[in-house]
């Protein structure tokens, strides 16, 4: 079974390491050297601390929906682009105003 959780990037300083932490699960944190390896690495240790919390009978929290940061909130969009369907560029238009 496949989870999404919402993680939070920051830079350490200009040119530095990127560190990533996952709010749903309490401690969990990486760094790699730009965001895709943070992301990856922040992906196997997520991994790591749920295969801990179940081996140690601890529930594993669901995934957030957002989460608060920077002063607003942050979630995920999944948007299904498989097949368009009819009339979805006049749709778009109208929603944006042109």
């Amino acid at each position: 079974m496949t989870r999404r959780y919402l993680a939070v990037l920051h830079r350490d300083g200009p040119g530095g390491t990127v560190g990533v932490t996952v709010p749903d699960l309490p401690g969990c944190f990486s760094a790699g050297d730009d965001p895709a390896d943070a992301l990856d690495q922040a992906a196997e240790a997520a991994a790591l601390w749920i295969e801990d919390a179940i081996a140690s009978g601890e529930p594993v929290p669901a995934p957030s929906v957002c989460i608060e940061a920077d002063g607003g909130q942050v979630g995920i969009v999944e948007a299904d682009v498989e097949a368009p369907r009819a009339g979805a560029a006049a749709d778009r238009r109208s929603a944006v105003g042109g």
